[in-house]
């Protein structure tokens, strides 16, 4: 008797295991995604959540035009313990619910765009500004997103080429500080600061903070020039790219194209490359002719010299063409 009691007994334990089991793998969802509409109960906790989720490798894509630009994760028991933790709204959804909303997607202007790297981001902030100075950094803590606070050695010394995304301070870039030295010329806070930058110009070689200042805004205005090439375009056009079976014809990816091109101010500078690039396409394509001449035998090696001088004569003035701004 107590033989099968036991033995009823495991048969029972296994049975509520795989039912516990079975119920929890179904419970889980595929995708989790955190709304960014007016169901949102913390919009800038939900940025940091999705910020540290590609940051820890897992898959996320930002649903452009979808519910505020809602976010798409996957479904991790961290990443919920994180959501419910901040108080940010997240929906569990599983295959189905994901199928029917990029059919959605797929259907309407919008667009999922993968999320494949956690930018590196700069905030220009002085080293001694107050915690409540500045609203960049007041949001970028309180959304708990990494940035390394940076000032003009740090520009001066070529440190922006390490991040992606660079914020502003408030910074009187003219140097001259004429907002605040009309009020508050006499201060000691104001005279402290005027040392302090006129200082900083002269060890880092310039002989007042105008001259400082000037150049610093030229250093961030080139880097955002080289981001604006090396990010948004690239980008836009990758995912226009990926997404070309969904269109109709290649008229509408030409436009997206030219619109991400222009958008970035890159418009001049992709349509250089491309003419360089139909330009080497030319020269491939006749060297291989010209081969396939030579072992056909129908033009003597004279006459494929002088076909060479002839063709090296054209891709010179071609390329000194397209190299011309």
């Amino acid at each position: 008797m107590f033989s099968s009691a036991f033995s009823n007994g495991r048969r029972g334990a296994v049975a509520i295991f795989a039912a516990t089991v079975f119920i929890a793998a179904t419970a889980k969802a595929q995708r989790l995604l955190v709304p960014m509409d007016d169901a949102q109960q913390n919009h800038l906790k939900a940025y940091g959540l999705t910020y540290n989720a590609i940051k820890a490798g897992a898959s996320a894509e930002w649903l452009l035009n979808y519910r505020g630009g809602s976010f798409l994760l996957a479904d991790t028991p961290e990443l919920r313990r994180q959501a419910g933790l901040a108080g940010i709204t997240i929906e569990a959804l599983d295959n189905g619910k994901v199928s029917a909303l990029r059919a959605e997607i797929a259907g309407a202007n919008m667009e999922a765009v993968p999320l494949e790297k956690a930018p590196k981001v700069a905030v220009y902030t002085p080293p001694d500004a107050l915690p409540w100075d500045d609203a960049v950094t007041i949001a970028l803590k309180y959304a708990g997103i990494e940035y390394t606070p940076i000032y003009d050695d740090e520009v001066e010394k070529g440190d922006l080429s390490k991040y992606d995304w660079l914020h502003l301070h408030h910074e009187d870039f003219t140097g001259q500080l004429n907002k605040f030295y009309l009020s508050y010329r006499d201060a000691p806070w104001f005279i402290d600061l005027l040392q302090k930058n006129t200082a900083a110009a002269k060890r880092l070689g310039y002989a007042n903070m105008p001259g400082l200042k000037k150049d610093v805004a030229e250093k961030i205005r080139e880097f955002v020039e080289r981001r604006e090439l090396s990010a948004p375009s690239e980008q836009i056009v990758l995912q226009e790219l990926r997404g070309l079976s969904q269109h109709a014809n290649d008229e509408a990816l030409k436009r997206y194209i030219h619109r991400a091109y222009k958008e970035a101010g890159a418009w001049a500078s992709g349509e250089k490359s491309w003419r360089i690039g139909q330009l080497h396409l030319s020269m491939a394509n006749s060297l291989t002719e010209i081969d396939s001449m030579l072992q056909r035998g129908d033009e003597s090696p004279p006459q494929v010299v002088e076909l060479l001088h002839q063709l090296l004569a054209k891709w010179k003035s071609e390329l000194a063409a397209v190299s011309t701004p």
